[in-house]
């Protein structure tokens, strides 16, 4: 199944700028952060030196601060396209994207790194060459995934990265879900939730041709289609304080019953076309977290 939103769209639409950097609930108290991590999703890296020059100078930004990050966080569409089923995306090629993956980004990186899959990440004609074929295992390899979702402790922080496309929609499936629940039961910490799609976000409606007759329809695949489900599992773990996403190559953030829904933009802004994507360049996300579930965020419009 592919999942395209480009081809989805037929135009764009204009919104307001991310106004900035914006605490949540942190005072000024001189208290040393905890953890300082750079969220760097959607780079839709293309096999080609143009956009790989670009991602370096991104890279050498974000790595070359002078307070800097602990901790990368690839949110997914890591490369340009896997996921298309025409001819063209061969098996070559979508390795060639992998490859250079890993050679200009996963080998430049400082420091260590957690990924989520995304939906231009998934190889499906891995899948239809055999029953056993696995479309995510190119990405997982790439990335350097113990599992299309998985845990990861820093410190006090718990980190549950997630796997949000399915040949079947943008859900979190039945085996996910049972391990998710889990995996809260028994945090003891704070907990920081990465997805490439946005479990909850206002994206949607700012898209091209979503309002009609009165009505917004927004397209499955532009939020988990299971969000009331995992609402109410949220409110019973109220040590979830964060929810990273991408895929919509734009910033919002949402803050719901005790959560705060980030959607991070995109490094690749317009899919590192010229101008910028419903207002918003290229971008990534730096967060400052503490051991107490507070945080403070900033959006760096890189170019």
């Amino acid at each position: 199944m592919t999942m395209d939103r480009r081809t989805m769209l037929g135009g764009l639409a204009m919104a307001g700028l991310w106004s900035g950097a914006r605490p949540h609930a942190r005072a000024d108290s001189g208290e040393k952060r905890f953890l300082r991590v750079a969220f760097l999703t959607d780079s839709h890296l293309p096999v080609s030196p143009g956009e790989n020059a670009r991602m370096s100078k991104m890279l050498d930004r974000v790595m070359g601060q002078s307070e800097k990050p602990d901790l990368i966080i690839l949110g997914g569409d890591n490369v340009m396209s896997v996921d298309d089923g025409d001819e063209k995306n061969t098996v070559a090629s979508a390795q060639a994207q992998f490859d250079n993956w890993v050679r200009k980004v996963m080998a430049r990186l400082n420091c260590p790194s957690l990924s989520v899959i995304g939906n231009h990440d998934i190889f499906w004609k891995d899948a239809e060459a055999s029953p056993a074929g696995d479309p995510k295992q190119r990405a997982m390899k790439a990335y350097r995934m113990p599992n299309r979702y998985y845990s990861h402790q820093i410190g006090g922080w718990k980190f549950l990265l997630l796997d949000t496309f399915h040949a079947d929609g943008c859900r979190i499936d039945d085996p996910q879900f049972q391990w998710l629940e889990r995996e809260l039961r028994e945090a003891t910490g704070p907990i920081a939730l990465v997805s490439h799609a946005p479990i909850l976000t206002v994206t949607g409606f700012l898209e091209s041709k979503v309002q009609s007759n009165g009505k917004y329809v927004v397209p499955d695949g532009w939020m988990v289609s299971d969000v009331e489900k995992l609402k109410d599992l949220f409110l019973r773990h109220p040590r979830i304080k964060l929810a990273l996403s991408g895929h919509m190559h734009q910033v919002d953030r949402v803050d719901y019953q005790g959560v705060n829904y980030i959607c991070g933009g995109a490094v690749s802004g317009n899919w590192w076309a010229d101008g910028k994507y419903i207002g918003f360049g290229p971008a990534y996300v730096m967060l400052d977290l503490f051991a107490d579930g507070t945080f403070r965020h900033e959006v760096v419009f890189w170019e």
